[in-house]
């Protein structure tokens, strides 16, 4: 697997990709031209896609109608790739997308284990705050349980503070998906991975419109590694 880092693409050109991907595929709704096609306008899409490797065997959980897959597999050559989501209308979205890829999707609550094992990458992007709170552990805990030594972890997300605009991420995806929301702060993200044998080796947080949003990107360690400092770096050539 090549680990080169390519430099981030551009929003508009990644949006550009999607309507070219997506028009292989069945006609969409509105409501999922703007969570697929012009996701990239507004999901920071092009921060996560910095972090994957090029062939790259990438896991994405609650992939949707698979957008980060489809921009992976043409932008970072993966090697394999496979959509983890819940929601079957998502799934045949993805599924009737025609393009040479190296990607499957399944509609399932969670991806069995010799899945998680068989990925070198796996990536939750903006999942965590659309799972309730008593949720939360078990569903990662199976993921970093599973995950092999060494992998990397993407997780990408919206953070608690400031509050307003927490409560405009609130808004925001009530309009979009007509779900509600409970926040996993990115202090609360971090501290969880590092707990459970992951070193956090980018971490970094912005404002995108109306929200605030944060990355950690962690690696998996041996049981036989020390617990990580911060390592917080830029997207590394050799990682």
């Amino acid at each position: 697997m090549s680990t080169a880092t390519p430099a981030r693409p551009s929003r508009e050109a990644l949006t550009k990709l999607c309507k070219q991907i997506y028009a292989t595929g069945r006609e969409l709704t509105l409501q999922q031209t703007l969570t697929t096609v012009y996701r990239p306008s507004y999901g920071a899409t092009d921060r996560v896609l910095e972090w994957i490797p090029a062939g790259a065997r990438l896991l994405d959980v609650g992939c949707g109608t698979g957008t980060l897959l489809f921009l992976a597999s043409v932008l970072r050559n993966l090697e394999r790739g496979w959509g983890v989501d819940p929601k079957q209308a998502s799934i045949d979205v993805a599924r009737d997308v025609e393009i040479d890829a190296p990607v499957s999707f399944e509609a399932i609550e969670r991806a069995p284990a010799q899945m998680i094992a068989g990925a070198d990458t796996i990536t939750l992007l903006d999942l965590l705050h659309h799972v309730p709170a008593s949720e939360k552990p078990a569903l990662l805990d199976h993921y970093l349980r599973n995950a092999a030594i060494g992998s990397r972890l993407i997780v990408k997300d919206v953070d608690t503070t400031p509050r307003w605009r927490a409560f405009a991420n609130r808004v925001t995806d009530f309009l979009l998906t007509r779900s509600t929301v409970h926040y996993m702060a990115m202090g609360d993200a971090r501290r969880y991975l590092e707990a459970n044998g992951f070193e956090i080796i980018h971490a970094d947080r912005w404002y995108n419109y109306v929200w605030c949003e944060y990355l950690l990107v962690g690696r998996k360690r041996a049981m036989d590694e020390a617990g990580g400092g911060d390592r917080s770096c830029d997207p590394p050539a050799g990682s």
